[in-house]
């Protein structure tokens, strides 16, 4: 079973065939499930607990919950986790925020065993690093999300520090690390809250808040930068902005005909249009533009000859 919460002081053969999922979690309001003598077996092993106050916690423990309350003396009823507990935990809360939010009060007198942090509903965001393995220095890492309700906020951590943050499911950061260094890369995603329906509760529709997060760890190493020929930085012989291509990796534009711009050809074997027959050209078009028609007359409107 997933959860089992009840109370009832006597429930040591009653729960005893019980098993529990990974991620249960448990609680039974009796005053003393988690007294101190509860934890103990008997010298040879045979009797566990040796000496039991009502139900000890430890048997949902044993039976496989991973959370479990109880209360090492006697609390009075108002300090119990109430059934709301059940749903924080659906809505992808962890497993010690479901038990504190249901929670009237804390006193010294409670005990929670197992998992603080486990969250066996919650969706997590995908998250995906990419390049991976290496990266050269003045490229962008760049760190995809991607989640059913949609990702409210995507962060980068670089060796423990915030590097880059935004909102959405996307951010891109420019490698300014040493050449030959290598970083521990962490990408951590948030996804979107939203309504969830949850039919049977006084109040069916819910705006938890969970921010439930998903991430993905990496190690990159810097590697050196690619240069272009014009001293642009072109990384794995794309496109540069002018439409050449890209250099190799001895530093050379490729010997293709037409490829890139011809500013880096030889003087000797650029092709075009001499500057002398150009200007023989512009010469010849204002000659030609200055040609006289014969005149005759025309009549017009007001019966005068004209020139055309």
């Amino acid at each position: 079973m997933s959860a089992y919460l009840t109370g009832t002081a006597n429930l040591r053969d009653g729960i005893a065939g019980n098993t529990y999922e990974a991620g249960a979690m448990t609680c039974n309001l009796t005053s003393t499930g988690a007294a101190p003598s509860n934890f103990f077996c008997s010298s040879d092993g045979t009797v566990c607990p040796e000496s039991e106050s009502q139900t000890s916690i430890a048997r949902f423990v044993r039976a496989g919950a991973t959370g479990a309350h109880g209360t090492v003396a006697e609390p009075l009823n108002n300090t119990f986790p109430g059934a709301g507990a059940l749903l924080h935990y659906t809505f992808g809360y962890n497993l010690a925020e479901s038990y504190f939010f249901n929670q009237r009060y804390l006193y010294w007198q409670n005990l929670y065993l197992g998992d603080p942090l486990a969250t066996p509903y919650a969706e997590r965001p995908v998250v995906t690093i990419t390049p991976d393995g290496g990266v050269p220095r003045g490229e962008s890492i760049g760190v995809q999300a991607a989640h059913p309700d949609g990702v409210a906020q995507v962060r980068l951590y670089v060796d423990g520090d915030l590097v880059a943050t935004g909102p959405g499911a996307s951010l891109n950061w420019l490698v300014d690390r040493d050449v030959g260094s290598t970083m521990n890369v962490l990408a951590v995603a948030v996804a979107q809250n939203v309504d969830v329906l949850r039919t049977g509760w006084p109040v069916e529709t819910h705006l938890p808040r969970p921010d439930v997060q998903g991430w993905q760890e990496a190690s990159l190493t810097v590697g050196e930068e690619v240069i272009s020929p014009d001293g642009g930085v072109a990384a794995d012989g794309g496109s540069l902005p002018d439409g050449g291509a890209a250099a190799d990796a001895s530093g050379s534009p490729p010997d293709e005909p037409g490829a890139g711009c011809a500013c880096h050809a030889d003087p000797g074997t650029r092709t075009g249009v001499p500057l002398g027959l150009l200007l023989v050209m512009v010469w010849l078009g204002s000659r030609c533009s200055r040609r006289r028609y014969p005149s005759s007359p025309v009549k017009s409107g007001t019966g005068r000859p004209r020139r055309r």
